[in-house]
């Protein structure tokens, strides 16, 4: 229920400045055209969807699943599968989606078949990377990917992405190692310890100074060491922390405070 709220306070806050996309999925047929509908009278431009992965649906059900949301919406579609979701979509679906005229595009990450095999269809949609990086996605004809960071620190992703635009691969890749390399290790070691896909950008939010409250259960937090590491991380990678220039600088239990006075980031 709570995420109708959520889209129409971002789709106000943006202002028309940015488009919105709205994530939807799991769901039954006759509930997502429902939820499309919704989220597109509430100004989403359009939609990342998942299959109703726990019904287990077959190809074939794959295809109309898409086809029905597709003939009953106005706005675009981004179809979506991981691996962690156990519906693969196969290689002559994809092709099939080709006539939906609402699918717009594929966020890919090869549960599938090679890395490559999707770009085969970048000149019908657009291709965005959920795995191996920005530059490869680019340089094969993709036109955006997933990260770890751009709602942290936009300018980084921006740059990645500028180089790719200029075809400077090389710079490109080295300054997304540079950065994805450090936070890896972070994500690896808070990982190791709780789930949830939010946790470490939560801690990266607070080490940024913009915290902004704690996971849901049963997720846990950053702790205050972590917290910690991580400021030094962001430091050692040339991002503005606030503080990193001066003695008096926020201690890690300041860090971890959310802005309604809760614990961890």
């Amino acid at each position: 229920h709570e995420w109708q709220g959520l889209l129409r306070t971002v789709v106000q806050a943006a202002d028309g400045k940015v488009p919105v996309m709205c994530g939807l999925g799991y769901k039954d047929t006759k509930r997502i055209i429902e939820d499309g509908k919704r989220a597109q009278d509430l100004g989403a431009i359009g939609l990342q969807v998942v299959p109703p992965i726990f019904n287990l649906p077959k190809q074939d059900e794959i295809l109309r699943f898409y086809g029905d949301l597709s003939d009953a919406i106005d706005i675009g579609i981004m179809v979506y599968v991981t691996k962690g979701m156990h519906t693969p979509i196969y290689m002559d679906t994809y092709r099939k989606m080709v006539d939906f005229e609402q699918i717009v595009a594929i966020k890919w990450g090869a549960v599938v078949g090679e890395y490559e095999d999707i770009y085969e269809l970048a000149d019908t949609f657009n291709i965005i990377d959920n795995g191996t990086g920005p530059v490869p996605c680019h340089k094969l004809g993709g036109k955006g990917y997933i990260n770890h960071s751009v709602d942290i620190y936009p300018p980084h992703d921006l740059r990645v992405w500028e180089l790719c635009e200029n075809r400077q691969y090389e710079e490109a890749q080295a300054l997304q190692d540079s950065v994805n390399g450090p936070l890896d290790g972070i994500f690896s070691k808070v990982g190791a310890r709780t789930g949830g896909q939010g946790v470490v950008k939560k801690g990266m939010m607070a080490a940024m100074g913009r915290p902004c409250g704690v996971s849901r259960p049963p997720s846990g937090a950053m702790t205050g060491e972590e917290i910690a590491e991580l400021r030094e991380v962001l430091i050692s990678i040339g991002w503005p922390v606030p503080g990193a220039d001066k003695v008096d600088s926020p201690t890690a239990s300041e860090l971890v405070r959310s802005p309604a006075g809760g614990a961890g980031a």
